[in-house]
């Protein structure tokens, strides 16, 4: 029995995964090197069952009815071709993850670059600036390693810092705000309680001047799942302490209030293991990093 007659017996009865059958069958059929020994072969009848790579998840079988010509050197022979076949595979999934690997920790560190001073750009960026950190973000995006980053909040609970925002306190809010003399901003974090279904954010607030005061204002909301990834926010309450903190603020707590609600929906973007992105219903992005005491 020639080659080329016993891969029409692997055409009519072996069966591989689907996914990789078209692949195994084009690498079977265009070689034709095992000719001779196979035309040797002697008439064999068996049944070879084929399994191999588990650790991969992968499982294959390769079936022949029984009365098969040369079944034995054929099963040889697919167990090489199959295992030539995957190993590749194999070989150019991992160079594709790793070449991911390598850009999403270079946007990353661009983005850590381009950062500096920006105060999480609470107080505006010029448009050049702004337009690289959006693309970086977008690009960033396009590499997110989990899709459906809520159907198991507790990808996403803990604390969580905000390295940047598009949300802008400028011009005349600024004033009103006393940002631009005697009080300044501290850091920017979010704590995710999904047993609750409660999200605390946190602004922290430090006041020179006659005294040194620090404070904050906590904004707590609470969320509902819509989708694998966008929630829906409702705010319940907020607290600014200390007092003498809420007296400075007094005259313009709503204000306050309106550029840190969240009031609305919330995409989540993107989502490892260090770093998370958000988009909401006003067109702001939020980029925050986990703290490294928050347990996922």
């Amino acid at each position: 029995m020639s080659y080329q007659q016993c891969m029409r017996g692997v055409a009519e009865y072996a069966s591989v995964n689907r996914e990789s059958s078209a692949s195994l069958s084009s690498s079977l059929d265009g070689n034709s090197d095992e000719n001779e020994d196979l035309a040797k072969a002697d008439q064999v009848s068996g049944y070879a069952v084929y399994k191999d790579m588990p650790e991969n998840g992968i499982q294959l079988q390769v079936q022949m009815q029984p009365i098969i010509p040369c079944a034995k050197p054929l099963e040889a022979v697919i167990k090489g071709k199959v295992g030539a076949f995957w190993m590749s595979a194999r070989k150019e999934f991992n160079i594709v993850a790793r070449a991911h690997s390598h850009r999403t920790d270079d946007i990353k560190s661009e983005l850590s670059e381009v950062l500096v001073g920006l105060d999480r750009g609470i107080f505006g960026v010029n448009a050049a600036k702004k337009e690289k950190i959006v693309a970086l973000v977008t690009e960033l995006e396009s590499l997110n390693p989990d899709t459906k980053p809520l159907d198991d909040l507790s990808k996403v609970q803990g604390n969580w810092k905000l390295l940047y925002s598009t949300i802008t306190i400028t011009g005349s809010k600024r004033t009103k705000l006393g940002l631009r003399e005697f009080i300044s901003l501290g850091n920017f974090t979010q704590t995710i309680v999904p047993a609750e279904s409660l999200a605390a954010n946190k602004v922290d607030f430090s006041v020179s001047g006659l005294g040194f005061i620090k404070g904050s204002l906590t904004i707590n909301a609470a969320y509902r799942v819509e989708s694998p990834k966008r929630v829906l926010i409702d705010f319940q309450n907020a607290s600014l302490v200390p007092g003498e903190l809420q007296k400075l603020f007094e005259a313009n707590y709503e204000l306050l209030l309106s550029i840190f609600n969240p009031q609305g929906w919330l995409e989540i973007t993107y989502l490892d293991e260090s770093h998370r992105i958000g988009r909401d219903d006003k067109g702001n992005i939020f980029y925050l990093q986990r703290e490294k005491s928050s347990s996922s």
